[in-house]
């Protein structure tokens, strides 16, 4: 299959990035090393083209019962530039998405709702609000004119406002539009690495400039690119699920250990299904593991609880943070049980794991 370029394609390549493929997009894996980006972003900064992310608008008078419809957290009371975490789900209860979605300035409307979707399903989740939607709902796949710069790390608010010319008073999941090196974006305080930091919106053709900008500034503040391996591990790290290995059309959100991100309180679609699956109890259950070795446990791997089949590794990989294995496994509830040592057959032979507490790096206790 093809391989799409993101706009900073050529400047990956330039900058000497080792590209993979990531779905039908082409992207950076990394420029120096997984661990040195990764550790980077913990200390100072690390900036990451997420362009390949999707974004869908929804406008009209019918945007609002369309989303009370198909998203799990409550809309209406979502303040304008204000996000929230959510899922779009089926009848079942399994995730369609997980997506954030803003309420947008009423100056900056419409579209008067922003979902940030993940990029392998844009057009699965277009296609999905399209036909859910309420009546007077308009329905718009805004990536192609968008693009999208994470800047992560506890020198990232710094960074940006060295840019914006005054400092950023956004509290998490909040957003204003202003401008960064005179380009226009979207400003969002959110992520994907467990560290603060934020997610910028802008036009597509002013990615590269901002990129450039956002590089200039950021370096006396360590700021170094990163790439989509560091982009894991930091999320691995931290315990942010990952579509297609901790949630899934096969997989809720409460066993993947998201049920506050589930509003009971409204209907939504396979409401139903979750209450009963929240009030009884998941059959299995998302837990963080960490290695006794350093032998990496990979997506696909069983695990193993009282010498029984158990469960299945969902994301596995050396934590830099930790200094060790680690990941996130979907196992029976019985065995969910922090401190339990498991084992995880690695190409036949098993190896012991631990079972612990969510997440498995905090900036907070670092």
């Amino acid at each position: 299959m093809e391989a799409f370029p993101t706009v900073l394609h050529d400047w990956h390549v330039a900058a000497g990035a080792k590209m993979t493929t990531f779905g039908p997009w082409r992207m950076p894996l990394q420029y120096t090393s997984i661990t040195a980006e990764h550790l980077a972003t913990r200390a100072a900064a690390g900036m990451f083209d997420t362009c390949h992310m999707g974004e869908i608008g929804l406008a009209g008078p019918g945007a609002l019962d369309t989303l009370e419809a198909i998203f799990t957290r409550h809309v209406a009371a979502l303040q304008p530039g204000r996000g929230v975490y959510g899922f779009l789900t089926t009848e079942r209860g399994t995730v369609v998405d997980d997506c954030i979605l803003y309420a947008m300035p009423e100056e900056h409307a419409p579209p008067l709702y922003l979902l940030c979707v993940n990029a392998g399903a844009i057009q699965e989740d277009y296609e999905w609000i399209k036909a859910h939607a309420a009546k007077d709902t308009v329905v718009e796949d805004l990536s192609p004119l968008t693009g999208k710069i994470d800047v992560q790390g506890p020198m990232s608010a710094r960074i940006v406002a060295e840019l914006a010319g005054r400092e950023i008073a956004l509290k998490r999941f909040q957003a204003e539009f202003l401008e960064l090196g005179g380009v226009k974006v979207m400003l969002a305080r959110s992520g994907y690495t467990g560290e603060d930091g934020f997610e910028i919106f802008t036009m597509r053709a002013a990615v590269v400039a901002l990129w450039e900008k956002l590089l200039a500034a950021g370096k006396p503040f360590g700021l170094v690119p990163a790439g989509l391996g560091a982009r894991d591990t930091l999320r691995t790290e931290a315990c942010l699920p990952l579509y297609g290995h901790e949630l899934s059309l096969e997989l809720t959100p409460i066993e993947a250990g998201y049920k506050w991100a589930v509003s009971f309180e409204k209907d939504f679609l396979g409401k139903e299904f979750l209450a009963r699956q929240a009030a009884d109890g998941p059959a299995r259950v998302s837990m963080p593991f960490k290695m006794a070795g350093r032998a990496p446990a990979r997506p696909g791997y069983a695990v193993h609880a009282g010498g029984r089949p158990a469960g299945v590794v969902t994301s596995g990989t050396f934590l830099p943070s930790l200094g060790v294995s680690g990941g996130m496994c979907m196992v029976d509830r019985d065995a969910a049980v922090e401190g339990t040592t498991v084992t995880i057959e690695i190409r036949g032979a098993h190896h012991e794991a631990i079972l612990a507490a969510r997440p498995l790096y905090s900036r907070r206790k670092a």
